[in-house]
């Protein structure tokens, strides 16, 4: 699929224009409408049952959106909300059934990075499952690992937040041990980002700054890790620049 961009994107300087889709990715759209651009995205897809998973902060602010769906008849299931901070298994393996339970061909994530990343997770279980196959940390950890990969179902995503989940291939979760987990396979990258300001209109300001800082941890890391690509390091320096500028754009006016 051809690399699309959003109108708005038009009047960006060329130089950050040409970083702001990663490899793997189809497009990133900044500052439009959720519903508008993601409607269009789902036509350009060619997806019928689209599986939505969010914050249940984020739930009142797409009744709308969701209503749209399902007037289509492209709304797989209700929306999912089960997933929690920071990726507890739990809520994770009852999205990854629900998913498959209803043949989701499409995820659309909206809000923090777990949830993000708890996206990424359901594509992968989705692309390994078999039809009766309740969904396990360690099943979704081996279908990782499946070779060759087969194509995993899109995944559009919509952040709340400035942690920076959406922009890589890699997902975390939390076990019943309380345990840092997760996966990580190219594939796993997202297809499509909408940066929509109003999912984060309202929000605290212990949220904006506290995910703000976790992406200068994502960059930092980026930057730091023995296998990054000198385009891994520049992507992240640039995205540095970015998040500086935002940082102190919020603390004059959060």
């Amino acid at each position: 699929m051809a690399m699309r961009r959003s109108s708005h994107l038009s009047t960006v300087q060329p130089e950050v224009e040409a970083l702001l889709v990663p490899p793997g990715m189809d497009a990133v759209h900044v500052g439009v409408s959720l519903e508008e651009t993601a409607l269009n995205e789902i036509e350009q897809l060619q997806v019928s049952k689209v599986f939505v998973m969010a914050n249940k902060s984020s739930k009142p602010l797409v009744e709308d959106f969701m209503t749209t769906l399902e007037s289509k008849g492209i709304l797989a299931a209700p929306i999912n909300c089960d997933i929690s901070m920071g990726g507890a298994e739990d809520g994770l393996l009852k999205a990854c059934d629900e998913a498959v339970s209803v043949s989701a061909d499409c995820v659309i994530t909206i809000g923090g990075g777990a949830v993000q990343d708890a996206g990424k997770l359901v594509r992968l279980w989705l692309s390994a499952a078999q039809s009766d196959e309740k969904a396990t940390v360690k099943g979704i950890q081996a279908a990782q690992n499946q070779d060759p990969m087969p194509p995993l179902p899109p995944q559009i995503c919509c952040p709340n937040s400035f942690a920076m989940a959406e922009l890589t291939h890699v997902a975390g979760l939390v076990t019943k041990d309380n345990v840092k987990s997760g996966a990580a396979h190219k594939s796993m990258m997202p297809n499509v980002v909408i940066y929509d300001s109003n999912l984060s209109r309202g929000m605290p300001d212990w949220v904006k700054f506290g995910t703000a800082l976790r992406g200068v941890e994502h960059a930092v890391g980026a930057v730091c890790h023995p296998d990054a690509t000198e385009n891994i390091r520049v992507r992240a320096l640039k995205g540095l620049t970015f998040v500086n500028t935002g940082l102190l754009g919020m603390a004059k006016d959060p």
